[in-house]
């Protein structure tokens, strides 16, 4: 969110804002115009490969304030931490995979990023006591960005089987909501026990998500499956609904995790043909490595595979010239062979920037995480809490799927407290007075995402030991 302020040693009111790219807008808010005169440019960026689609060829870059995180990962030596077994893993994942500063995304290839979360993210910033500096907390974690062809009749069939199990699950409610006014006083009566359902009828409904980018439900993909399998062009042969249904889709629609869950991932096989990914299906070997790496096996011989390829080419074109393959998009996050995040930590960190001079004064690791056996995997790590600077010079800071709450020194980046707490920080910590003494409050209940373990509902208070309320 925006940050208005009165900026005493500029003489004039200011606005800031954080972009998930680390960059800092930073403007008077009489004029509009930048703090720092030419501190923003235009670069050339790639144009777009969508069909369609028509992206600007030019972006804007923040010079100052010096941004505290980027986008860009470095295919080369982000990864170079992994031992050899790890990094195999990973590189089949980043197979078509890309990265460059505001490179757009594409069919052709996945679009390797940092930033899905920030860098800087929704829990914002703090502003120091004198109003001389930020402290921004963000995040380091890579992502994968995905565009993908869709048979729009799927989707749409979908979306109504969603709706339909609503319907149906609305029936149900009432069914049972008049099955319990009836035959309650009746069981009364005959002093009969049996299981009623709640008299609110409205806590029977199964209440589905039908965003379906987040997930796939199993009743509502059974009766879309049956639907779509009636339709014309659907038919993909008997080799694939044996060998690849169950993994990618009766309309080769794929399917993967979200972040809350994991990382698998079948990737969308309609209209592959018609992308430059569609050319592993040329290569038997290479195929079957990587559902040797991911899904434990690969039974299609190389004469199946290439009468798939031609079926594929051929629906795939049909569908085309129909109108029916719509372009729809997914994330997912990059990890390990062990479920970590793929690149090399920090994952996340705290940063602490100059107002006055637009300067990066310092930028430290926010969070440690542990494996299982207590061994030390990354210091710094994904962070979805917040920051609190104190007028004493300190900043508090919490978010991190360690479940701790952490001290640091504003004037340095020095850590010097640290506690545990019973589930992970969800909220920037909050300050108060009473009876004389300074509490820090921080809401912990636990965290979404993969990494994080369990959730609750807590509300911890902290205080000087040496302070007595009166």
């Amino acid at each position: 969110n925006p940050m208005i302020i009165k900026n005493q040693l500029l003489k004039t009111s200011v606005v800031l804002s954080l972009s998930k790219t680390g960059e800092i807008i930073y403007l008077d808010v009489n004029t509009g115009e930048p703090v720092f005169k030419n501190s923003i440019t235009k670069i050339p960026v790639p144009a777009s490969d969508v069909p369609g689609e028509i992206a600007s060829k030019f972006q804007k870059e923040i010079l100052l304030p010096q941004r505290v995180s980027g986008v860009m990962v470095d295919l080369e030596n982000d990864f170079s931490h992994l031992d050899q077994e790890n990094r195999a893993y990973v590189n089949s994942k980043l197979k078509y995979a890309k990265s460059g500063i505001y490179l757009p995304p594409s069919l052709n290839y996945d679009l390797l990023i940092y930033g899905l979360h920030g860098g800087p993210q929704w829990v914002g910033a703090a502003l120091s006591a004198r109003q001389d500096s930020i402290v921004i907390p963000f995040n380091k974690d890579p992502w994968l960005l995905r565009l993908k062809y869709q048979d729009s009749r799927f989707t749409k069939i979908k979306i109504y089987a969603v709706k339909f199990r609503k319907l149906l699950d609305l029936i149900k409610a009432y069914y049972l909501h008049t099955v319990n006014y009836v035959a309650s006083p009746i069981a009364e009566v005959f002093d009969i026990h049996f299981e009623v359902p709640s008299e609110n009828f409205q806590d029977n409904i199964d209440e589905t998500n039908i965003d379906l980018r987040w997930a796939n439900f199993q009743k509502e993909e059974t009766i879309a499956n049956v639907v779509y399998g009636m339709l014309p062009d659907t038919d993909n042969g008997e080799a694939y609904t044996k060998q690849c249904s169950s993994c990618h889709g009766i309309a080769r629609q794929g399917n993967y995790e979200n972040e809350y869950v994991g990382d698998y991932y079948a990737p969308p096989l309609v209209g592959i043909t018609l992308s430059d990914k569609g050319d592993a299906m040329l290569h038997h070997e290479t195929l079957r490595a990587i559902h040797d790496e991911f899904s434990g096996g690969f039974e299609i011989t190389k004469n199946e595979l290439s009468n798939l390829y031609e079926k594929f080419t051929e629906i795939d074109n049909t569908l085309l010239s129909k109108g029916v393959l719509e372009i729809d998009y997914s994330w997912q996050m990059l990890l390990d062979k062990n479920g970590y995040p793929a690149s090399k930590p920090p994952w996340g960190g705290i940063a602490k920037v100059n107002l006055a001079s637009g300067n990066l004064e310092w930028s430290v690791p926010f969070g440690v995480r542990k494996n299982k056996n207590g061994d030390v995997v990354s210091v710094g790590d994904k962070n979805f809490g917040g920051v609190l600077s104190t007028e004493s010079g300190l900043v508090f800071a919490t978010g991190t799927p360690d479940e701790m709450a952490r001290a640091y020194r504003i004037d340095n980046g020095e850590e010097i407290w640290a506690k545990k707490m019973p589930y992970a920080g969800s909220a920037p910590p909050m300050s108060f007075e009473y009876k004389g003494c300074q509490y820090i409050v921080f809401i912990a209940s636990g965290g979404q995402f993969v990494g994080f373990k369990k959730n609750g509902d807590a509300v911890v208070a902290y205080k000087l030991g040496s302070c007595k309320s009166s």
